[in-house]
């Protein structure tokens, strides 16, 4: 049977979960996850998510280096006050101007510079797929189990998604797409169909991810607390 392409998602909302707190916290988000009729691939796109805000994280520091030495000055030559070192309309700039530009970077610059690199590097056809070196790649056939979750991490709110191998390995993504269980369900309907599995989930998740979870089946749907 000749491989196919089923499709995938791509999206800095997506993430492959490892053992290391430190690493899910700082280094997870910028995936893509694809399905083609005999595999699941992974590619990291954490690069482009790290180089996006090191710009602002640069400014940040910027920032602090200003107004630190400000506040130092100002302690130093009035306690009970604090003074500037010159006047208003030459400090205002200085101090206002660059937190503004972080806040504009973090809340839209970043994450669009990110979607957009990620869209233009997304494979669309199996061609594609196979040009670029994977961070993960599962054959079907050795996948035994899908079980979809709540991630007790307070910091991913997204459902958790863990693929169980044969030999008993799991691999767990942080998903933030519903979009993602549409592609899912085609790829473990397939033949042999592969075994999908909930645990509890909050209702919020339910309901935003819900166009996604029908296609997978009515008889799979999550509990819902």
């Amino acid at each position: 049977m000749d491989e196919t392409f089923l499709g995938g998602v791509a999206s800095q909302m997506l993430g492959r979960l490892t053992d290391s707190t430190f690493s899910n916290g700082f280094l997870l988000h910028g995936y893509g996850i694809f399905f083609t009729s005999k595999r699941l691939i992974g590619f990291t796109y954490r690069k482009f998510t790290l180089v996006a805000y090191l710009i602002p994280f640069c400014i940040f520091l910027l920032w602090l280096g200003i107004l630190l030495p400000t506040m130092a000055w100002g302690l130093k030559v009035d306690p009970n006050g604090f003074p500037l070192p010159y006047p208003v309309y030459v400090m205002a700039p200085l101090l206002v101007g660059p937190l503004v530009l972080v806040v504009t970077f973090v809340v839209y610059l970043s994450p669009r510079r990110v979607r957009m690199k990620i869209e233009h590097q997304k494979p669309t056809s199996l061609t594609e797929l196979t040009r670029r070196r994977p961070d993960l790649s599962l054959e079907r056939a050795d996948i035994s189990q899908v079980t979809i979750d709540g991630n007790p991490d307070f910091r991913f709110p997204n459902p958790r998604t863990t693929f169980t191998m044969r030999t008993g390995q799991q691999y767990s993504f942080d998903i933030g797409r519903p979009e993602f269980f549409t592609i899912l369900g085609r790829f473990c309907e397939l033949t042999p169909p592969i075994s999908i599995s909930y645990k509890t989930v909050r209702l919020s998740l339910l309901q935003r991810y819900s166009p996604g979870w029908r296609s997978l089946g009515e008889g799979s749907r999550p509990e819902t607390s």
